[in-house]
């Protein structure tokens, strides 16, 4: 990596592509499936016509911790409900496999792949995510996660997937 200007890396040199996407009205049970065959941990979700509409991911199937309104009590949420207890999980997910990722999906900005890999670094980590879709013209082209930034430090950016050893997005 020696031959390389790391000062004008960009997105698009380091992220995984083509992503894997997910229409909106697919249900979170394809979603789980999805991820699970191709073995990524999100799924930009978009339209009929291929625009980008939110982003789906491995956090998207868990409860989080919340302070109920009006009160100081935390409780768990999960695809906007309450529920009561983590062994209640199970029950959940088949009262919601069904529902349709557009319901679910978080409206995450993209950005472009000419996007300085600094500041795309510097939006991972002050939002504290893992994940940020790569558009062109709002149609989905890529992903970039913090897992394709660990690629710096033992691959060339310019590495195939494979030669990079990952795999498709995610």
């Amino acid at each position: 990596m020696s031959d390389i200007n790391h000062e004008e890396l960009t997105v698009g040199d380091v992220m995984s592509h083509p992503a894997v996407t997910i229409g909106g009205d697919a249900t979170l049970e394809d979603a789980a499936a999805l991820m699970l065959e191709h073995r990524i941990s999100c799924l930009p979700v978009v339209d009929e016509y291929g625009k980008y509409q939110g982003l789906l991911t491995d956090r998207s199937f868990f409860p989080r911790h919340r302070i109920v309104p009006f009160s100081s009590v935390k409780a768990l949420w999960l695809h906007g409900g309450w529920i009561g207890r983590i062994q209640t999980l199970a029950k959940t997910a088949e009262e919601t496999r069904q529902r349709p990722v557009r319901e679910i999906a978080e409206n995450r900005p993209g950005l472009r792949a000419t996007t300085s890999l600094s500041d795309a670094a510097n939006r991972l980590l002050g939002e504290e995510v893992h994940h940020l879709v790569v558009l062109d013209q709002g149609v989905v082209v890529g992903v970039i996660s913090r897992r394709d930034l660990i690629k710096l430090f033992g691959h060339r950016p310019d590495a195939s997937p494979t030669e990079a050893g990952d795999g498709p997005a995610g």
